[in-house]
């Protein structure tokens, strides 16, 4: 038993030497040095990239600020400084107010990489002013693949947005460096630019079509995607153009089948200022209008299309733009063409046209020009249109401009929708000999001098259609309103108002003037009355 317990004792001594924790300790030492070490450089390297991502911000807002002096200081010194230019001027600052209370862009997370075993933290930065409004302002103005929308965060005319499919989440093949989209089953495609403010439009081609699905709309940048995007609470838009998406949920009211099919060409207006999307519809010369509510789709906006099937889609370019919207004035022109004749304008009086034998004259069309017409415009809203057929609207800046449209509810709001220089008259050459119920036109197109104002404020054009109707006794002026692709209309009508006409008694070849309702006589037809007077 001695024995025994002396081995106990023995063994309780070795015991002690045999389990010594000094190097399990040294380590452990060694493992808290370098694991201090690598958490200080890791929290030099997170303040060394708080330090420059705070730096860039400043940068950047200082950028947009001083676009905004820079553009004032050289209206100042041209002195063609306007009420829409300050108006702009402050809706910019504003929205620079507005990126600044939103979170700070700069964060710190949790490194949660599973080969790891200790949780580090990074910085993450999300730059609250959009990269568009940071574009220089000599960017390349002749891309091929520039699209139709111009309108930056500052509504710059030398920027352009260059849209494009950029993410995808599903069974999509893009091609044509991200203008085609070719899809299969549930998939979303975005855009790559992002959407704060100003006006922008994106022009499509559905190329093939295999169902009833193709959603064209926006999504939060602030949320991610899924094959089915469309579903998510920040989007909206349309499925078939007749189906509205709001925050993810369909409403079924007003729904029709078979809406969209290959070839056709929608255009989607992303309308950040006003919070609102547009999409039009070309074959069926109709538009939805939808609200977008920014607390459930917060800015910045990215371009969203979904498709549920086998389809096709395809972004059109600047240049396909623009031969489209050609296509559009020729088309105007031709329908007059076919059943008149182009007449000659008189050098000094725009009021004043003739054909061969026929002389049209509507300077005297009203008391005192310009002449307000109320109508509506192709977004709902009423406007005022002051015409004016020798220019000098007096509400447009430039003399030039023949149709001035002006909004109602916010007056300082003006387009040109016509100039007097470019003008066409279309009408009959022997349009005496067809004095009743004879009609002529005479087409106001902007002047084209620049081709970024091809997103409507550069290719506006107003047609006014003239009807001799003997059973109205004074000219009556209507504006119609506004058709597709900013195209305006006005239409006169009465007993007289400026047409060719010819005295039965005296055989005076003129006009009918609208003042008096007599034919009075034209000028150049003297050499022709004694012709008239052997009749």
């Amino acid at each position: 038993m001695d024995g025994i317990n002396d081995q106990c004792e023995r063994f309780r001594r070795s015991l002690s030497q045999a389990n010594d924790p000094s190097p399990i300790l040294s380590a452990i030492d060694l493992w808290e040095q370098d694991s201090i070490k690598k958490i200080r450089l890791t929290a030099e390297k997170a303040r060394a990239d708080v330090q420059q991502y705070n730096k860039q911000t400043l940068k950047d807002f200082d950028e947009a600020i001083d676009k905004i002096t820079t553009s004032m200081g050289s209206s100042r010194k041209a002195s063609d400084m306007t009420e829409i230019d300050l108006k702009n001027w402050n809706r910019q600052l504003q929205k620079l107010q507005d990126l600044l209370e939103k979170p700070f862009p700069i964060g710190v997370i949790t490194d949660t990489t599973p080969t790891s075993t200790l949780r580090l933290i990074r910085v993450t930065y999300d730059p609250p002013v959009p990269a568009s409004t940071l574009s220089k302002a000599n960017t390349e103005q002749h891309s091929t693949i520039q699209l139709e929308s111009r309108s930056s965060f500052l509504q710059e005319t030398n920027t352009n947005a260059d849209e494009r499919f950029h993410q995808v989440v599903g069974r999509v093949k893009l091609s044509e460096d991200g203008l085609v989209a070719a899809c299969v089953g549930y998939s979303s495609i975005c855009g790559i630019k992002l959407y704060a403010s100003g006006t922008h439009n994106i022009l499509f081609r559905v190329i093939s079509k295999k169902n009833e699905g193709i959603f064209f709309g926006i999504l939060s940048s602030m949320q991610g995607m899924t094959a089915r995007s469309t579903e998510l609470p920040s989007a909206y838009g349309w499925r078939n153009f007749y189906r509205t998406i709001l925050n993810g949920n369909a409403q079924l009211k007003g729904y029709k089948e078979k809406n969209i099919a290959p070839g056709d060409h929608m255009t989607l207006t992303i309308d950040c200022d006003h919070n609102q999307l547009v999409l039009a519809h070309h074959r069926l010369k109709q538009k939805a209008i939808l609200s977008v509510d920014v607390s459930k789709c917060p800015c910045p906006w990215r371009l969203l299309v979904s498709s549920f099937g086998e389809d096709t889609i395809y972004t059109l370019t600047m240049f396909q733009t623009s031969i489209i919207l050609s296509c559009i004035l020729i088309s105007i022109f031709l329908t007059n063409l076919c059943w008149a004749s182009l007449l000659l304008i008189d050098r000094k009086n725009p009021c004043r046209a003739y054909g061969n034998a026929s002389v049209y004259d509507i300077t005297n069309l009203v008391e005192k020009w310009p002449v307000p017409l109320k109508g509506p415009g192709f977004d709902g809203r009423e406007y005022i249109y002051w015409w004016s057929c020798a220019g000098e609207t007096q509400q447009c800046k430039d003399a030039d401009t023949a149709i001035c449209q002006q909004r109602i509810d916010e007056s300082i709001l003006r387009f040109n929708a016509g100039n007097v220089s470019p003008q066409l008259w279309f009408g009959l050459f022997n349009g005496a000999a067809v004095q009743d119920h004879l009609t002529w036109d005479i087409v106001y197109p902007n002047v084209q001098s620049d081709p970024l104002l091809i997103d409507g404020s550069g290719i506006r054009v107003t047609v006014v259609h003239f009807i001799v109707d003997p059973s109205i006794e004074k000219p009556l002026l209507t504006m119609d309103g506004e058709n597709k692709y900013t195209e305006y209309s006005i239409t006169v009508r009465g007993k007289c108002i400026g047409q060719p006409a010819i005295n039965r008694t005296s055989f005076i070849q003129g006009y009918c003037d609208p003042q008096t309702g007599q034919v009075v006589p034209g000028p150049y037809m003297n050499d022709i009355q004694s012709y008239f007077s052997k009749l």
